[in-house]
């Protein structure tokens, strides 16, 4: 028994990991066409780097991130495989005029950000040898960037082409699709529960996912949905306590001394406008006029943030503690806060907050379909686009003979 383990223990030794062979495995094959790990990994490696360079590969976090994005990129490049395959067959494969025009320009633009990038790169080398000749070297240094993208121009313009194509067949194949009732009430049960298991976990993505346009339909913690009037200070306090904070010659407590003291008269010239708007919105007064005739705030001019009604605040939300505190000791639409002043951490917009009320959601409340059907329509509707789609690809498949083998990657 000790002989045969030491022979076993000996063997394992020569067992190694080949990489060249296991990029080499075929991941997917189309027809005749296959698609290699290698393909997949060409793909992974920039992807991973920009978004999750700042992990730790050893992480749970990053070894998910890698396994969901292997994934999506075979996914996709099986599906741009199935596409090239059937709009050749068809004759769809063409691209009017127009279309054309759009590709040039496109290619135009990525060609232009490469070249940008090898001109900077022979300036500096210019700096330390005045020989180097920059416009005779810049295709060279350009071809030299995009193969180390893994990339050329060749390339670069066939997928944008196959892209554009693909768009086009896509579009074509769920044009006329919509959420039937059914489908948007089960979109909606779906959405709405992947929701609750996400903000449970973590309470900050909500007003993350806000700002970035999802529609919430579920609140882990109380959440107000607030617009405010800010009475700011004058620019000319302002540069005071400004040059208080870069005087270098005073000690760390005699600036927090002055500017607290500085801070503090400022707010007072400022408190009598900011009483006027809270007594004006108090007894009545149209808050959307307010924010027109006295708002220092420039997020109650952006077209964005007030698209969606506002500010979302919570616990979670990141502004700052006097503004939280106020907004959340709300508890109806239409309450108005009394002029509540900026913290003292505040640097650039110190003033008074005068918040009122939009929405109000308690902690754990679940939004009613009815109460966002019209809201929520267009994405049902992209859902349902996206199942036909799902059905679609997986008839293709069929079609043209595909196979994925998604446990190679």
């Amino acid at each position: 028994m000790a002989v045969l383990c030491a022979s076993l223990l000996a063997g394992c030794q020569f067992v190694e990991y080949d990489q060249e062979r296991d990029l080499a495995q075929v991941v997917a094959k189309i027809g005749s066409v296959e698609i290699t790990k290698q393909q997949v990994i060409d793909q992974l490696e920039p992807l991973m780097s920009s978004y999750y360079g700042s992990l730790d590969p050893e992480s749970e976090e990053y070894k998910n991130a890698e396994k969901r994005l292997k994934g999506d990129i075979l996914k996709y490049l099986v599906e741009m495989e199935l596409v090239k395959q059937k709009t050749h067959a068809e004759g769809t494969d063409k691209l009017t005029t127009e279309e054309q025009t759009e590709l040039d320009q496109n290619y135009q633009s990525y060609l232009d950000y490469f070249t940008e990038q090898a001109r900077s790169n022979l300036e500096a080398k210019k700096e330390q040898d005045a020989s180097v000749d920059l416009e005779a070297s810049l295709d060279e240094e350009v071809d030299r960037l995009l193969e180390g993208n893994g990339l050329s121009r060749e390339m670069i313009r066939d997928q944008l082409k196959q892209s554009m194509i693909y768009e086009n067949y896509r579009d074509s194949v769920v044009a006329d699709v919509t959420a039937t009732p059914e489908q948007a009430d089960r979109y909606f049960e779906e959405r709405q529960q992947e929701q609750r298991e996400a903000y449970d976990e973590t309470p900050s993505a909500v007003a993350t996912d806000f700002n970035n346009g999802e529609l919430i339909l579920y609140y882990p913690e109380k959440s107000v949905l607030v617009t405010q009037v800010l009475i700011k200070i004058s620019d000319e306090d302002k540069a005071a306590i400004d040059a208080v904070k870069d005087d270098t010659e005073l000690s760390e407590d005699e600036k927090t001394s002055r500017i607290a003291a500085l801070r503090e008269e400022a707010l007072k010239k400022i408190r009598p406008t900011a009483d006027k708007v809270y007594n004006r919105a108090k007894s009545g007064e149209d808050f959307t006029a307010l924010i027109d005739k006295y708002n220092d705030d420039p997020g109650m001019e952006d077209e964005v943030t007030m698209s969606l009604g506002g500010y979302l605040v919570n616990e979670h939300s990141g502004y700052s503690g006097s503004f939280t505190e106020a907004a959340l000791a709300l508890n109806r639409a239409g309450d108005i806060s009394k002029p509540t002043a900026s913290d003292e951490t505040t640097t650039e917009y110190i003033g008074y907050h005068i918040i009122c009320v939009q929405a109000v959601h308690e902690p754990g409340s679940l939004v009613s379909l009815d109460d966002v059907r019209g809201d929520f329509k267009p994405l049902a509707d992209d859902m349902a686009k996206t199942e036909h789609w799902d059905a679609h690809v997986e008839s293709l498949k069929k079609e043209l003979k595909a196979f994925v083998f998604e446990d190679r990657l």
